[in-house]
């Protein structure tokens, strides 16, 4: 996405080998967000991770058959780079995390859950980081329950200093409050049972939309932002196929997304998505674009099924 150079504090800390997770390290607000609880380091630049995803959530809802949101996922392997990042190697908060790809696959076979919360284990490994990123850093994760993998991802990623992060931005690094200004699509032809979870706007053309933003959602921000997250343009992916696969609700259990420049929150962002071959399986998928002027700014490409 943007090339940037570390910019470290003067000398790390020697991290402990274990510790609890805290909402800071996940960059989350509120407990209920937090799937993550404990680390534990098991080798130079690898972890064991615990947490627990709950059995209801009033964003990550389950899927048909009592399976696991697959952007539940998705969200477990972003909190657990900022988890060992923080708590493994020393990063201090406050640190700007520039998010570039963003890979994962589910078993869905294997993520019917039940009634109750379910522990998970999730492997990180984080090779050559050290805590002093220069360059772009690979994090590969598995998520295991009840010792068996279920899930995978990775994130190449940059950790950059508050100045860095300035010069990043080109000094647009304001807190801003966002509401929608344009209205939503119905709520059920992109798969959600609420209204303030619709990210997509109709416009005259099929298969395009606009994005909405509310950086009062409760699950999307957690905090205010400069920018639209990367987890908030995943999920308008994922609606966005789910309206081009209609009827039903799309279930994404694999998704590949590359993030190319910010996301302004105070300019239009279009939505564009197209049913392709996944060049990697051969497979069916819905390939999801965004554009912010003439800039590309995003691109995710998905594969699931109907749920």
């Amino acid at each position: 996405m943007l090339e940037a150079t570390l910019t470290a504090p003067d000398a790390l800390h020697v991290q402990p080998e274990s510790g609890i997770a805290t909402l800071e390290m996940l960059h989350r607000a509120r407990a209920q967000d937090a799937f993550l609880h404990g680390w534990r380091r098991t080798g130079a630049d690898t972890f064991v991770l615990t947490g627990q995803w709950p059995a209801r959530h009033p964003f990550f809802e389950l899927m048909a058959g009592r399976r696991v949101d697959p952007l539940l996922v998705a969200e477990t392997v972003r909190q657990s780079v900022h988890l060992v990042a923080h708590a493994g190697f020393g990063v201090p908060v406050g640190q700007a995390f520039v998010l570039q790809n963003m890979r994962y696959h589910c078993s869905p076979e294997r993520l019917a859950v039940g009634a109750d919360p379910t522990d998970l284990r999730v492997r990180v490994s984080i090779p050559g980081f050290g805590g002093r990123s220069r360059g772009t850093t690979e994090a590969r994760i598995e998520i295991r329950l009840a010792g068996v993998t279920v899930a995978g991802g990775s994130i190449d990623f940059q950790v950059v200093s508050p100045g860095v992060y300035r010069r990043l931005r080109g000094g647009r690094t304001d807190l801003l409050s966002v509401r929608p200004t344009v209205p939503a699509v119905a709520a059920a032809t992109v798969g959600r049972s609420r209204d303030e979870d619709v990210l997509l706007s109709a416009t005259s053309r099929e298969r395009e939309w606009l994005l909405r933003v509310d950086t009062e959602h409760r699950t999307l921000f957690q905090s205010p932002k400069d920018h639209v997250p990367g987890m908030l343009l995943l999920e308008a992916a994922r609606q966005a196929a789910t309206a081009v696969a209609r009827p039903g609700a799309f279930a994404p259990w694999a998704a590949d997304a590359s993030f190319f420049n910010y996301v302004e929150l105070t300019e239009d962002c279009l939505i564009q998505a197209q049913e392709v071959t996944d060049p990697a399986t051969g497979e069916p998928a819905v390939r999801v674009t965004g554009r912010q002027g003439d800039r590309p700014v995003f691109e995710a490409t998905l594969r699931g099924e109907l749920g």
